[in-house]
């Protein structure tokens, strides 16, 4: 049995090779596949938040939810102080201008509840749902993506063809037993990056010291203004980060999350959907099966500017091999972070 998920579907789409190195790549252990040691910044901090995500569907405070995503930071080295205090500041920012209107809105129906599609007799699509949402007013469910994102601008045109995300309302509405309508997308703004820095006015900002010695306060840069650290500062209403998000504007932390207009599933076109997914998975069972000429004839490389970011660009290039790359630990084998699955292997 082998099981898949969004994630690998779009890496083999992005490259077939890239996609074979980290999915399917024996290592030695029941999960094939190789990752890097220390994960990429942006999606380590995707995971964190969504730990901070089932905390707030779970209507916890935001600073528990800060905690848990706190916790989960521990585990990537790649999160310094500013992504911790970004953490921080928007859980808090959520509780504070989002929460209210949310739980007002839907009601959560589950959180994190992981689901199953049959691909194939051989081949599982597994799914997370970030969380079940029904909504009060219609009764309509869906199911909710959490996103952060360098900018919520346009939101609604970034999902319209996601047909990996129709399959997961038809998975949930076979785990619940009730009908699941489409999907919504919650983008969280975590503000533009400059020199692989974040920039969020949740944890910077602007300050001007008046003749009388008083100190001015803003989150809108202006010329001659000081950018400082939020978490450093003591401010005449408090310190750091939990009084800065109190003392700020709430609809200027509303501005930082964005949910979807409901993106409302296709059955037909998932259906057709799934039955490609069929056949592509369907000749990768069976060119796992023969030599590894096969495999290196059928994975191949989507070579571009994007293999400069590649942690298997050395492999295409025959520079190194995974086994030295896993000795320098800059690879290691991949880790699944599913849970068991739901189909049991005899």
């Amino acid at each position: 049995m082998r099981y898949i998920s969004r994630s690998s579907h779009q890496a083999f789409r992005a490259c077939l090779r890239a996609g074979y190195y980290r999915y399917l790549y024996p290592n030695g252990t029941p999960t094939p596949g190789l990752e890097q040691y220390s994960q990429a910044k942006p999606l380590s901090l995707g995971i964190c938040f969504h730990k901070a995500g089932e905390a707030l569907m779970r209507k916890q405070t935001g600073m528990e939810a800060a905690a848990s995503a706190l916790a989960e930071a521990e585990k990537y080295p790649s999160l310094g102080v500013v992504e911790k205090n970004w953490l921080l500041a928007v859980c808090l920012a959520w509780e504070r201008a989002a929460s209210e209107d949310f739980h007002s809105k839907y009601d959560v129906l589950a959180v994190e509840e992981e689901m199953e599609v049959a691909v194939t007799p051989n081949v599982i699509l597994q799914a997370r749902a970030d969380a079940v949402l029904q909504e009060r007013n219609t009764g309509d469910v869906y199911v909710l993506n959490w996103k952060t994102a360098s900018s919520i601008t346009d939101w609604n045109r970034k999902w319209f063809f996601d047909v990996q995300a129709w399959t997961e309302c038809v998975a949930a509405e076979a785990k619940l037993g009730i009908p699941v309508a489409g999907c919504l997308f919650y983008g969280i703004n975590k503000g533009p990056i400059w020199q692989n820095q974040m920039t969020s006015r949740l944890i910077y900002g602007y300050k001007d010291q008046l003749l009388g010695g008083s100190t001015v306060y803003t989150p809108e840069y202006k010329a001659g203004l000081k950018r400082f650290e939020v978490w450093n500062e003591s401010f005449p209403f408090g310190d750091g980060i939990p009084a800065w998000i109190n003392w700020l504007p709430t609809d200027f932390l509303k501005g930082h999350f964005c949910v979807s207009a409901p993106q409302i599933r296709n059955d037909s076109i998932v259906e057709k959907w799934l039955r490609q997914l069929a056949r592509v998975e369907s000749d990768i069972d069976s060119i796992l099966l023969g030599t590894e000429e096969d495999r290196e004839d059928y994975f191949i490389q989507n070579f571009g500017e994007q293999c400069r970011n590649c942690p298997f660009i050395d492999f295409c290039l025959e520079r190194s091999t995974p086994e030295a790359l896993i000795e320098a630990n800059y690879l290691k084998p991949r880790v699944d972070h599913h849970d068991a699955p739901l189909v049991q292997e005899e």
